[in-house]
């Protein structure tokens, strides 16, 4: 792969080049492309004419043209020569340092490009992502408070006794006192359901007592017996939408 590359200006087709001929043309762009980086370049014309379509004549002529003085070109430098033949097929560019700064190695891109397709990444992707300045020690700090969230998600907290008639009224029941009564009922268990196991949505325990006294118009609050509600299925939970703590032992099926 040539490491080298030349930026091609359109004043190399109006200055002292101007109507020289297309093959002139021709054989001067692949000799700035071809040469090193110190303008040394091998022009054998049968080759040249191959890889551009021509003749070796064509070439011939051409490297006649670029080796000549040019009385009028910007460059003064050797006459005004393009080219200097230095042996059988042997040229050196005459501007060539002109030429290598306007173009420059391309090492230096060659190296980038393959680092940022080693890593999967084209470098206009590279360019576009910002430097992230995330270390491991943040990672982590942002499991804790996602895991925290997860936890908070689950965990059960009491409700008062405003809080309870306001559901209750919510969904259509309406018992005296039920919010004093039933937070002092469940208060008094730790908030534990009857099986022993700890409350984990008062709103579903709401809606049970509800369906109870519907079942039974004529009950009260009840004492802590076997046909008290129970604790919420993770099935139940789920269908009121309402959210799964991560340690029950219900899951759905």
């Amino acid at each position: 792969m040539n490491d080298q590359y030349t930026k091609v200006f359109p004043t190399m087709y109006t200055g002292s080049l101007y109507g020289a001929g297309m093959h002139v043309f021709a054989v001067w762009g692949w000799t700035l492309a071809h040469k090193d980086e110190g303008g040394k370049v091998e022009i054998n014309p049968q080759k040249v004419a191959d890889e551009l379509g021509g003749t070796a004549e064509q070439v011939q002529e051409a490297l006649v043209y670029l080796t000549q003085p040019d009385p009028h070109s910007r460059s003064k430098k050797m006459g005004g020569r393009r080219l200097v033949k230095v042996s059988e097929f042997g040229y050196r560019v005459v501007n060539a340092e002109h030429y290598r700064r306007l173009g420059g190695s391309r090492r230096e891109y060659w190296r980038k490009w393959r680092a940022d397709h080693k890593c999967g990444a084209t470098v206009a992707q590279r360019c576009a992502q910002p430097k992230s300045t995330h270390t491991d020690a943040d990672a982590d700090a942002d499991a804790d408070v996602k895991k925290k969230r997860r936890q908070s998600a689950g965990k059960f907290v009491p409700p008062t006794p405003s809080e309870v008639d306001a559901y209750a009224a919510s969904i259509g029941y309406e018992r005296p006192n039920f919010g004093r009564d039933f937070c002092q009922r469940y208060e008094a268990t730790d908030w534990r359901m009857p099986d022993g196991k700890p409350m984990r949505n008062w709103k579903l325990v709401v809606q049970t007592w509800r369906r109870k006294d519907e079942q039974n118009p004529e009950g009260s609050i009840r004492s802590a017996s076997a046909d008290e509600p129970r604790t919420p299925s993770a099935e139940e939970l789920a269908a009121a939408g309402c959210p799964i703590p991560e340690d029950t032992d219900a899951r759905p099926q």
